[in-house]
């Protein structure tokens, strides 16, 4: 190798590493824009284009025109195979939408950037037309992300789609889901919403009381935010946030260890502790949070609404029968003294086996087939209450 290619390989090594660099900090300004932009990934791509006649270079000056060992040699073409890989691997994965739960993940972001859609009244609907004369009854239905649809494709697939589709546009029904929403943040939509229905669904999941005391959940969003935690080496989750691919194994991986650690728990104390649940054994929050139900009853005795609460259960294996004794059967008890019909979700998905109820094993919300049935029950129940 002659002195100019010496100084061309240095030159290179050091090119290939700015341009790794730069690949990965692309990754992670993708993701600080809503909706992606197609500008960005068109210029990461054409970085990585770059990235690769570089490294391919860099292997030709180190295999033909270097003289290794073999064994030397051998160690290159696994390296550079290895970052060739990956760098290939990087352009179809800017484009693969996968829903996860937290809507953590980068596949995740490009799932909400493909199928999230929202009407101007910032809801995963479409656009109303608030006439206040018109004369069919309107119905609400008030939740969280399993009311918004999380994980659900084509919104026509939700309960409250399907449960519309039913009622052959007897009613109007509006879809008032917001991600992350708690009980309070659930009432304040409805409060601030400009017209009040006929019929109110309230929709509750066993989280609804985050964010008493936790700021993780309250207030709600639309979109998903990045959040890295977990169970597998904090490099990986470094080297996860500078790629697409990467992000996208370092997720299924790191949700493969987490639910064996549910598992685990669940064995050595026989019960399922997740946070939010013990909350409801908090004597001062359990308080606070039914505060906030009687907000919303209140709400609705005054405006003279028809309430009618469906209760959701955690839908994974370990979970899903603790959470109905320990939050949704006290939580009936307590709305039954007070008039207010119930439906348990549970009743009729616990039948379905965990596969067919949940949207993927990263993706605990209801998923269609959990969606179909529970729109079928709340249309008998609104039936046999006379209420359509």
């Amino acid at each position: 190798m002659t002195s100019q290619e010496k100084r061309l390989l240095r030159l290179l090594v050091a090119v290939f590493l700015l341009l790794l660099l730069a690949i990965g900090g692309m990754a992670w300004f993708i993701m600080q824009t809503w909706p992606l932009s197609p500008f960005r990934i068109g210029l990461r791509i054409g970085l990585i284009g770059v990235t690769l006649l570089v490294l391919l270079r860099l292997m030709h000056l180190l295999l033909i025109r270097m003289e290794l060992p073999n064994r030397r040699k051998n160690l290159v073409m696994v390296i550079g195979g290895l970052f060739f890989g990956v760098l290939v691997m990087e352009i179809p994965f800017m484009f693969i939408p996968y829903s996860h739960g937290n809507g953590n993940t980068y596949s995740s972001r490009i799932w909400f950037d493909r199928y999230w859609e929202l009407n101007r009244f910032g809801y995963r609907d479409a656009e109303w037309e608030l006439n206040g004369n018109s004369t069919r009854p309107r119905l609400f239905v008030l939740g969280d992300s399993f009311v918004a649809g999380h994980g659900i494709e084509d919104p026509a697939e939700r309960f409250s789609d399907r449960l519309a589709a039913r009622l052959n546009s007897q009613i109007q029904v509006f879809n008032l889901g917001k991600n992350g929403a708690n009980t309070r943040a659930q009432f304040d939509s409805l409060d601030a919403f400009p017209l009040v229905p006929q019929i109110l669904i309230l929709s509750h999941i066993p989280n609804d009381i985050e964010g008493l005391r936790m700021p993780r959940k309250s207030e709600g969003s639309h979109y998903p935010q990045p959040i890295y935690r977990g169970s597998v080496p904090p490099f990986l989750e470094v080297l996860s946030r500078g790629s697409f691919f990467l992000n996208y194994g370092y997720w299924k991986f790191n949700g493969f260890i987490e639910g064996f650690e549910v598992n685990e728990e669940k064995e050595r104390t026989a019960d399922f502790g997740d946070h939010y649940i013990r909350l409801y054994d908090e004597a001062a929050v359990a308080r606070v949070h039914r505060r906030h139900l009687e907000m919303i009853i209140d709400w609705c005795r005054h405006r003279q609404v028809k309430l009618l609460v469906l209760t959701f259960p955690e839908l994974f294996e370990s979970g899903i029968d603790f959470s109905q004794s320990h939050v949704n059967e006290p939580l009936a008890e307590w709305l039954t003294e007070r008039n207010i019909p119930v439906v348990h979700a549970y009743d009729v998905i616990r039948g379905l086996p965990e596969a067919d109820r949940i949207v993927n094993y990263n993706d605990l919300h209801p998923s269609a087939a959990a969606h179909a049935a529970v729109a079928e029950q709340l249309r008998w129940e609104l039936a046999r209450l006379g209420w359509i």
